[in-house]
């Protein structure tokens, strides 16, 4: 509520220094919280970790409807309002701060959710599982698939992560490495990310083929 105001890159910066605050006061927390340990105990899911593997694979597939039905939806063409121009928005009558609330209530939930099934699986709720690290690479994921797409996050997650994880494995000590110069590269020349570039080289195909249309078109006339 308080960085509702904030828009733009001061918003994203706004939300990152409250997170980093929250996980200090986690931190100062003594025996109440752990401190930076932790709270240990946490009971696992499944015996077999393997079955993590189906339940956070059944979570995305439901999370991805749920956010694409939420995103196509009356509320979710009001945000995009918002993103992209809050006077125009407001101008309709469509509330900016109740909006941006919203939209982050909509995505800490699911990000509860997921942060819930890893402290099954790690066996303890520690802040240094959610630290500045953790939210640097999602910030990656989304540079680099594309901000302004619903596909961009989960393309970003594939290019970054799993396929260095199965097919550059080799790479995997200079994986910081890596990524950087994937986000450079990204950065100057694909500012819409890789979803942008790909709707971008289909806009071309189809247009060459509507003109190649109209030439026929012509030519038989």
């Amino acid at each position: 509520y308080p960085f509702a105001r904030l828009r733009t890159i001061y918003y994203a910066m706004g939300t990152l220094f409250l997170g980093y605050v929250v996980i200090n006061l986690i931190t100062a927390g003594g025996k109440t919280t752990g401190m930076s340990t932790g709270l240990g105990g946490v009971q696992p899911l499944f015996a077999d970790r393997t079955y993590y593997y189906y339940l956070i694979l059944g979570l995305m597939v439901v999370s991805l409807l749920c956010m694409y039905r939420f995103e196509f939806s009356r509320i979710g063409v009001r945000m995009k309002a918002v993103a992209q121009s809050h006077q125009v928005a407001a101008s309709v009558g469509i509330g900016e701060r109740r909006n941006r609330i919203l939209a982050v209530a909509f995505g800490s939930f699911f990000a509860g959710l997921m942060g819930a099934v890893y402290c099954h699986y790690q066996g303890v709720a520690s802040p240094n599982s959610y630290g500045l690290g953790a939210t640097l690479w999602i910030i990656m994921y989304v540079l680099v698939g594309g901000i302004n797409s619903f596909w961009g996050p989960t393309v970003g997650v594939a290019i970054l992560w799993i396929v260095p994880e199965f097919f550059f494995r080799e790479l995997r000590g200079n994986l910081p490495y890596v990524t950087a110069a994937i986000l450079l590269i990204i950065a100057f020349t694909m500012p819409e990310g890789l979803v942008g570039l790909l709707k971008v080289l289909r806009d071309r195909v189809l247009l060459r083929l509507a003109r190649r249309g109209v030439s026929r078109d012509a030519a038989a006339d």
